[in-house]
């Protein structure tokens, strides 16, 4: 999950460059759109991942992993940080697609 954050922020920082690279002569607005789309769909798929694997940890809790304390809190950890990066991700797409539509 934490490969797929890096990846779509990479795309974001592509898209960003393609946004400030928009000239008279040069218009990327086919490959904005594609990236667009991408990074809505990836977004969208880190969000169930990042559920699945929340509720994969809540109901360990009540299993195997309700001996290993620390491995469970280390998990929800682990999984509060990814969903911290994702949040940064999206708040950062939202800001690149408000000014690639001209509303910033």
């Amino acid at each position: 999950v934490s490969q797929d954050i890096l990846e779509t922020s990479q795309k974001l920082s592509k898209l960003t460059t393609l946004i400030k690279k928009k000239t008279r002569f040069e218009d990327p607005t086919n490959d904005i759109n594609r990236l667009v789309y991408e990074i809505k769909e990836e977004i969208s798929l880190l969000n169930n991942k990042l559920d699945i694997t929340s509720k994969f940890v809540e109901n360990s809790k009540n299993n195997s992993l309700n001996c290993h304390k620390p491995v469970n809190i280390g998990l929800k950890r682990m999984i509060n940080t990814l969903n911290q990066n994702l949040d940064n991700t999206i708040f950062a797409y939202e800001v690149n697609f408000d000014i690639c539509y001209g509303k910033i």
